[in-house]
C-alpha cells in the first residue's frame, strides 16, 4: 500500500510554498497571461461544441496537447469520452485504462484529469508542476496497474489537500489577488489554486520571484 510519507512533501514544506505564494501574490499573477483565463472560460462557456473540430483545437492548444503527438485515434476516443463524461460520472481510474490503447498503451493521466476537470471544475488537474510542487513522482518502473494505482493515490490527495487549502484559507491573499486582477466568471477556488501553482512556476522562470526547493518540473 502506498503511503503518503513515501512520495510526497510533509505538510509543513507544502505549507511553506504556501506561504511563497502568498507572498508573492502580485509578482505571479502578473506572470499569469490573460488568455490563461479568457481561453479557459470559452472552453467550459462552450463545452457543448466539444464534437467540433474548432472547439476541439483550441481545446487542445489550452492544454497544451499537441505537443504529445498521440495521433488522431487519440483524439476520437478522448473527445467522445469528453461527450460522455457531460452525460454520466466516469472515475479517473476507469478513464485511464479507456485512454491507454489510444495512446500506444501510456498512461494519460494528466489528460485525463483535465478532461474530468472540464465537466466538473471542482475536481483538481494533475500535470508534472503539480506532481513537482508536492513532491510526487510518478515511477517508470513497475506493470501498468502499479502505476495506475499510484497515480490515483496522489489523485485522491489532491482533492484532499484542497479542502485543507480551502477550509484553513491557506492561500487567501493570492487567491484574492488572482479573482482582483481577472475578474474571472467561471474559475472555481480549485481552478485558482491550480493556476496560482502554475504561476509561481512562470514567475520563477520569468525571475518575477526568487526560485528555491519548490516547484521541480518532472
Amino acid at each position: 500500500m502506498l503511503l503518503r510519507k513515501d512520495f510526497m512533501k510533509t505538510n509543513e514544506e507544502i505549507n511553506r510554498l504556501y506561504e511563497e505564494i502568498n507572498d508573492t501574490a502580485q509578482a505571479l499573477v502578473r506572470s499569469i497571461p490573460e488568455g490563461h483565463v479568457t481561453d479557459y472560460e470559452w472552453l467550459l462557456e462552450h463545452i457543448e461544441l466539444a464534437g467540433q473540430g474548432g472547439y476541439q483545437r483550441r481545446f487542445r492548444h489550452y492544454w497544451r496537447m499537441n505537443a504529445a503527438r498521440l495521433g488522431r485515434g487519440f483524439y476520437e476516443v478522448y473527445f467522445a469520452k469528453l461527450a460522455e463524461a457531460r452525460a454520466r460520472e466516469i472515475e479517473l481510474g476507469p478513464l485511464m485504462r479507456d485512454l491507454r490503447v489510444p495512446a500506444k498503451g501510456r498512461l494519460q493521466c494528466s489528460f485525463a484529469t483535465k478532461l474530468l476537470h472540464c465537466v466538473n471544475p471542482e475536481l483538481p488537474i494533475y500535470d508534472s508542476l503539480v506532481a513537482g510542487f508536492y513532491g510526487f513522482e510518478p515511477t517508470a518502473n513497475g506493470l501498468p496497474e502499479e502505476k495506475l494505482r499510484r497515480l490515483l493515490t496522489f489523485y485522491a490527495f489532491l482533492k484532499s489537500e484542497q479542502v485543507r487549502v480551502l477550509e484553513g484559507g491557506l492561500l487567501r491573499p493570492a487567491m484574492e489577488a488572482f479573482r482582483e486582477r481577472f475578474r474571472p466568471v467561471r474559475f472555481t477556488e480549485q481552478k485558482v489554486v491550480d493556476s496560482l501553482i502554475w504561476g509561481m512556476y512562470r514567475a520563477r522562470q520569468a525571475g518575477l520571484v526568487r526560485g528555491g526547493a519548490g516547484v521541480a518540473v518532472i
